[in-house]
């Protein structure tokens, strides 16, 4: 997230590099995000430190369901984890998955509603409403001529709908495209801090691996909406609902 006195600034500055610690910066098209995350009544996932997001991104659908690591026998780190797109197949394989993480919901006998609709008919709720205006680029070497991508930079506009209002921020994401590109990914940050950590402005951004391309076009992010801290003091009601839709996007 980016903090400081003009972060809609500190993101254009950001969003207008064409490159950065000598990786070149390359535009691809902007993309329009809308999140819905989703939980039971009683609140099952978040007890159960599992989180369901339906995700639209123009056209497309898609179902995401992210779990906690859990060791295994061997050794090794497990964790539970799905994302596909909308279908009736998708919408089985949720509830199998949901259903291993200990949280039943019923079987449907149909699912040519609304995508909303049918998960609601599963005792499903709303819990977090967020738009997204993200502005994507990808992270290539300036003397490779192939163009070959090491990570993506996204710079993201984003609108939580919370009871008392909506609540806008800003915030700076690279995704590592394998294991081997971390130290681009940690050179970007480096020169993201020197460049913009200074006269108490921070830029924080995630690290992660590369789940996969998306694409679209997002109408201007709105400029009438309060800024995060103000509006945190108004909503003193929703910063748990805030805080489980931040420890999702720590999971992505």
């Amino acid at each position: 997230m980016i903090a400081a006195r003009d972060p809609a600034l500190v993101a254009e500055r950001v969003a207008a590099l064409s490159s950065i610690a000598g990786y070149r910066l390359r535009p691809m098209a902007p993309q329009p995000i809308h999140d819905r995350y989703l939980d039971t009544a009683q609140r099952a996932l978040a007890a159960g430190g599992v989180a369901l997001r339906f995700r639209t991104i123009d056209h497309e659908r898609f179902l995401t369901v992210k779990g906690p690591s859990r060791r295994t026998a061997w050794g090794t780190a497990e964790r539970l984890e799905f994302e596909a797109g909308w279908s009736a197949e998708s919408l089985r394989r949720m509830i199998d998955v949901l259903h291993r993480a200990g949280v039943t919901l019923p079987r449907i006998s149909g699912s040519t509603g609304a995508p909303l609709e049918i998960l609601r008919a599963l005792g499903l709720d709303v819990v977090q409403d967020r738009h997204t205006h993200r502005r994507p680029r990808r992270v290539t070497r300036a003397d490779d001529p192939r163009g070959a991508v090491l990570a993506e930079l996204a710079v993201d506009a984003v609108v939580y709908r919370l009871e008392v209002g909506r609540v806008r921020l800003y915030q700076i994401e690279i995704e590592a495209a394998s294991a081997g590109a971390a130290p681009v990914v940690r050179a970007i940050l480096d020169r993201l801090a020197a460049q913009y950590g200074g006269q108490g402005e921070t830029v924080a951004a995630a690290l992660r691996l590369l789940d996969r391309p998306q694409a679209g076009a997002a109408p201007p992010a709105p400029n009438d909406l309060p800024d995060l801290p103000d509006a945190l003091r108004r909503a003193a009601s929703e910063i748990e609902s805030l805080r489980r839709v931040a420890k999702f996007a720590r999971k992505s």
